[in-house]
């Protein structure tokens, strides 16, 4: 629904520089003039390219923060592109937001749980769509999903669907590490500027999500 390639041009710069890798910041459409699958289709099309681009031989990541991690998820389980690794900071991936956190935290934390209602329901436009596996990873065997990193924060309306997902993942044995930040909220990757703890946090997942990257080819 929003955030585009200035939203998050300072997360983008931040992992290059602490990762020492090259960074495609990809500005995929969004609802509501383009609802699903539009926007996963637009990041397998950038996947494509890179992977043509750099070979086979080279690692390919990808990331993604709140609805883009959850788009990154669907993106990377394209069966012809081969993505190493996959970073997924607060992700929504219960579009049906009948978890606890989003009643818990869903009011006075940043993110709003009657916002969040709003977003989804342009995005994935029916209750059928939102509900069934396509568009859901805790309802589909994770088979295709790249090793993954999932960050939850504590006050944030989306954990809980997060903490399933890292369950979910590390059952399947495809759960690289799942860091829990106490304390911190919805968005914190881009708190950067504003809240040291943030700062922290974020520097220690992008650099190691950058160097799980890099050593995932050898």
């Amino acid at each position: 629904m929003f955030g585009d390639l200035d939203s998050h041009d300072r997360a983008c710069r931040r992992l290059a520089a602490l990762g020492g890798i090259d960074v495609v910041a990809v500005d995929y459409r969004r609802a509501p003039e383009h609802p699903s699958p539009a926007a996963i289709d637009d990041v397998r099309t950038v996947l494509a390219a890179v992977r043509h681009s750099i070979g086979s031989d080279q690692a390919l990541g990808l990331a993604g923060d709140s609805a883009g991690a959850l788009i990154a998820f669907l993106a990377a389980e394209a069966p012809d592109i081969a993505v190493d690794r996959l970073l997924m900071v607060n992700p929504n991936v219960d579009l049906t937001l009948s978890m606890p956190s989003v009643e818990s935290w869903g009011t006075g934390w940043g993110l709003d749980a009657r916002d969040l209602e709003w977003f989804v329901s342009k995005w994935a436009p029916t209750s059928a769509i939102r509900g069934s596996s396509t568009l859901d990873p805790l309802r589909r065997a994770p088979l295709a999903t790249p090793m993954t990193t999932i960050i939850t924060s504590e006050y944030d309306p989306l954990r809980d669907e997060g903490l399933a997902l890292a369950e979910h993942l590390q059952r399947a044995g495809r759960l690289t590490r799942h860091h829990h930040l106490d304390g911190m909220v919805h968005g914190v990757i881009n708190l950067d500027t504003v809240s040291p703890t943030a700062r922290r946090w974020g520097d220690c997942f992008l650099t190691e999500f950058a160097e799980e990257l890099i050593n995932s080819r050898g």
